[in-house]
């Protein structure tokens, strides 16, 4: 807006009522999609034999786009990020594949999205030996298998990780690097 100038045209004709109603309609709906909408946590994957039934499914560029992407790894959330749509609108696609029999919900583990993550964080504090050291703080915390592991498994190799990065990088970096893993853990876990 600016101070002096007018809208050569109407640019909205819908009545501030119809408007509130819209809006009251849509916050409806977006509660109603909550109920069935996946979480970003979520890792969807194609269903091996979609059932063939007598209902045509159609799919618009936005819904291929998001179809394309899933492969049993990606979270919805990494989904999101790459396809550029945004959480919400990604979120809605997947629900409606899903309702389709296209996909099926699968939830990861933990560690299936935190390890990755894991490594590029320690490979930014400590370069090619990050790996070395990360797979002994999975050993120390007792985790066989970073991608299948809980939430407090991969909290403790956090802790584990630090314990052993002090050496190599000291008390601050190290600290610095745990507390980076931690707080990655928790976005990625809430």
């Amino acid at each position: 807006f600016h101070e002096g100038v007018t809208s050569p045209q109407v640019t909205i004709t819908a009545s501030n009522e119809s408007i509130i109603m819209e809006g009251v309609h849509r916050q409806e709906m977006w509660s109603q999609q909550q109920e069935t909408t996946p979480t970003l946590a979520m890792v969807p994957r194609l269903v091996p034999n979609p059932a063939s039934g007598s209902v045509e499914i159609s799919l618009g560029a936005e819904e291929w786009r998001v179809l394309t992407m899933i492969n049993g790894k990606q979270t919805v959330g990494q989904i999101a990020q790459r396809s550029g749509l945004g959480e919400a609108r990604t979120c809605e696609i997947i629900a409606k594949l899903m309702q389709s029999g296209l996909i099926e919900r699968r939830e990861a583990a933990a560690g299936e999205s935190l390890a990755p993550e894991f490594e590029q964080i320690a490979a930014g504090y400590l370069g090619a030996g990050a790996n070395v050291l990360l797979q002994e703080a999975y050993r120390i915390a007792g985790v066989t298998d970073p991608s299948r592991a809980s939430a407090a498994e991969m909290l403790a190799a956090a802790d584990a990780f630090e314990a052993e990065a002090r050496r190599l990088i000291g008390a601050d970096r190290a600290g610095q690097a745990a507390a980076q893993l931690r707080e990655r853990a928790r976005e990625l876990l809430v």
